[in-house]
């Protein structure tokens, strides 16, 4: 008896270890699989013809493609020579194409800081030996992101590496990133002739060579956007202290060498950098406000900003960086994602014959085939040295006229349609009046419409003994007040106005689900952007707290729907539809939304009717998102579930041992139970106080329930072994 259970705990040890051992062998396997394809997009089994032209129908596998990078990560990684690896993977060009781009170098500076691979894509599409490269990465990116690249700087000695401080949406250390780029590559002793700002979503629509062509054109201009600046966005510093008269531009521009040689020889450039801190999107004024003041910064290819007609026909066209805004969504295929369009496969033939050098932006996740076919066909003309490109067409005519100040031309006309709208109207605008009729009886013929579309989230933290969840959400309000519509004709076509948030009237926008909520941005800095037509738009930023009932049977495997419920409830029901959205990127960032103990497996956003909730009896709608959360039990796992079986073996072990008596053997047993009262009382410190007994509880008690058992088999165990031996002795001379 005392044999066969030695060898039954022996067993279950075994087992044990070797389910663990083979679960981390499984793992360490799927890092050594390796991809039979060398030339990614060549395998991709995409039919690039019927994207690439206008009109034809698309067939489902090119919309529905996905595209899994992680493989081809880990082939990287876990490579013993990854330069060799990447160049497989990604055909970065070993030679220079001809003897035109080898006398006409140039330099790109990168912004990057997520999604490695499709930098990597992105990089090989731009990438030539005589061009110079420059990628600025932010310390909040990924501990592996950053190695990988930085990695780069090894392989190909043109690519370099700047590590810079941390890099979020609309920062000032965009541009300043940006600029720093521009300074390092311009102390380079590469002759290179023109510098591009590229982002690690961009996509090139000329072929090396045909960019070359264009820029020759150039003369030696710089490219770049210009309009107005908009006073709104100095967030209180006084214009009069910038160093120049500042313009309104696009992050990207191109810019002559002797244009870069001369900002990084002067101070100017850093000063205007340190003033632009703290305004509202600074990579958004810097360019221009270099370019257009020749009086002031005469730096190469400088013009006089204020004695430029930007409507004039013979001006030289934008071509830096294709970007399809919020304004014109109509013909975005795709969706939007921060205002601008992400590209689809029905998108690309309409860009692909556009003047523009790169387009801004492609998603790997979201229709990888229109990025793939991109790149393949750049790579086809590069290949066949495609040159049905009039380039002549891009030769800089930039003319410019005296006397037409367009700041002072526009100025007044926002001015005098300020005060149109709130001052000088049929009636004087009054914020505290909603521009919807009270009466309840009211019935109007199209119910006014309140649009709520949740665009980030970011799951701070759950408390699972007081039931709540903490996340952080940035909200956008749109609504429609027809005391704030004005005649395009009559306003020289100005089409939005931005002003504060606080000068109009809004929703009044609840939580109902929300113990807390905090609006954290600074009120002094929340805008309202009004359209001609009457439809406003606001964020919100809120941290709210809100109550979540949680199901801990499964723990630590469960898997939790939290809500939050939101609405106007001031407001009869039958006035008003709302509609609630959620922004569609939003589902593919899912992984980001969680934190390290949870992981967000899906969100859903939409409207229901509560009936009977307001005074009148009649439904209300309220906005509902729902996150799905899934716990990640690794921590649980490693801390509770394996020190547990671990311990429950080795007393197990050690109450069957021979030459151990009574005492030692109880000492044991009531060690191993002390121990396990201590992590069941550790569990319940992290568990709310419901009649749901968890799933690692039944674990711990049930180890407990198993100790017992084998102290009590233990210590009767002579006694059992006496009484089954006498038993058997009788019967043995009973009929021997």
């Amino acid at each position: 008896m005392r044999v066969f259970l030695n060898f039954l705990i022996y067993l279950i040890l075994l087992t044990g270890f070797w389910a663990i051992f083979r679960f981390f062998w499984e793992k360490s396997e799927n890092f050594d699989k390796k991809e039979k394809s060398l030339k990614i997009i060549d395998n991709l089994g995409i039919s690039c013809e019927k994207i690439l032209q206008v009109g034809e129908k698309i067939d489902e596998h090119e919309l529905n493609l996905t595209f899994d990078s992680r493989k081809i990560e880990d082939q990287i990684l876990y490579s013993t020579n990854r330069c060799a690896k990447i160049h497989e993977l990604f055909d970065f060009a070993e030679k220079t194409g001809s003897a035109e781009e080898a006398d006409f170098p140039l330099a790109y500076g990168i912004l990057a800081y997520k999604e490695i691979i499709q930098v990597l894509f992105m990089l090989s599409a731009f990438y030539q030996p005589q061009n110079v490269y420059c990628i600025a990465v932010g310390e909040n990116s990924g501990t592996l992101f950053k190695f990988l690249l930085d990695d780069l700087t090894t392989c190909w000695p043109n690519v370099h590496f700047l590590s810079r401080p941390p890099i979020h949406w609309g920062s000032h250390e965009i541009i300043n990133s940006a600029y720093s780029c521009l300074e390092f590559l311009a102390r380079l002793k590469n002759d290179w002739k023109y510098f591009q700002y590229l982002s690690g979503v961009d996509a090139p629509l000329k072929s090396n060579l045909e960019m070359v062509r264009i820029l020759r054109q150039l003369n030696g201009s710089a490219n770049f956007e210009l309009k107005p600046y908009p006073e709104g966005r100095l967030r209180g510093k006084a214009l009069s202290d910038s160093p120049l008269p500042l313009f309104k531009s696009s992050l990207s521009a191109l810019v002559p060498r002797a244009s870069a040689n001369a900002m990084s020889q002067s101070n100017i450039p850093r000063d205007l950098l340190a003033f632009l801190k703290n305004t509202g999107i600074a990579d958004e004024s810097f360019w221009a406000t270099m370019f257009a003041n020749r009086k002031r910064f005469a730096i190469p290819a400088s013009i006089d900003g204020n004695a430029t007609t930007l409507s004039a026909p013979q001006q030289t066209p934008y071509i830096s960086r294709y970007q399809l805004w919020e304004m014109r969504k109509a013909e975005c295929r795709n969706y939007l994602s921060s205002g601008s369009c992400v590209f689809g496969v029905e998108d690309v033939a309409r860009i692909i014959t556009r003047r523009e050098l790169v387009a801004h932006k492609f998603y790997l996740r979201s229709q990888p085939a229109a990025y793939f076919c991109v790149l393949r066909e750049i790579r086809r003309r590069q290949a066949e040295n495609d040159l049905s490109l009039q380039a002549l067409l891009y030769e800089e005519r930039r003319c410019e006229f005296d006397g037409v100040d367009l700041l002072k031309a526009l100025g007044p006309v926002q001015y005098n349609l300020t005060q149109l709208l709130f001052e000088n109207g049929a009636f004087k605008y009054d914020k505290e009046v909603s521009p919807l009729p009270q009466d309840s009886h009211t019935h109007l013929l199209q119910p006014w419409e309140y649009n709520i579309e949740f665009i980030r989230l970011k799951l701070i933290d759950v408390d699972e003994p007081k039931e709540q969840m903490m996340i952080v959400a940035e909200i956008t309000q749109e609504w429609y007040d027809p005391r704030l519509e004005w005649d395009l004709k009559e306003h020289q076509n100005i089409e939005t106005m931005y002003w504060r948030l606080e000068k109009v009237w809004s929703p009044p926008f609840v939580v109902y689900t929300a113990s807390e909520v905090v609006e954290f941005r600074d009120q002094n800095f929340r805008m309202v952007k009004v359209f001609y037509s009457g439809s406003l738009k606001a964020h919100i930023p809120l941290k709210i707290t809100t109550n979540c009932k949680l199901n801990m049977t499964n723990f630590p495997f469960d898997h939790q729907i939290c809500e939050i419920r939101a609405g106007i409830p001031t407001m009869d029901s039958h006035i008003y539809k709302l509609f609630t959205s959620l922004r569609p990127e939003l589902l593919d960032f899912c992984e980001n939304v969680g934190n390290s103990a949870w992981e967000i497996v899906n969100i859903t956003a939409g409207t229901e009717s509560i009936r009977g909730y307001d005074f009148m009896g009649v439904n209300v709608q309220v906005a509902v998102l729902k996150l799905h959360l899934k716990r990640n039990p690794v921590y649980y796992l490693y801390m509770i579930v394996l020190p547990t079986f671990i311990i429950n073996s080795i007393s197990i072990a050690g109450v069957f041992l021979k030459n151990t008596n009574k005492m030692e053997r109880l000492t044991v047993g009531l060690t191993h139970i002390m121990t396990m009262t201590f992590i069941l009382g550790i569990i319940a410190d992290k568990l709310p106080k419901t009649e749901d007994v968890p799933l690692l509880g039944k674990f711990v008690i049930f180890s407990l329930f198993i100790m017992i058992c084998a102290m009590t088999v233990s210590t009767y165990l002579k006694r059992i072994s006496g009484f089954v031996g006498g038993k058997l002795e009788g019967v043995r001379s009973k009929f021997g």
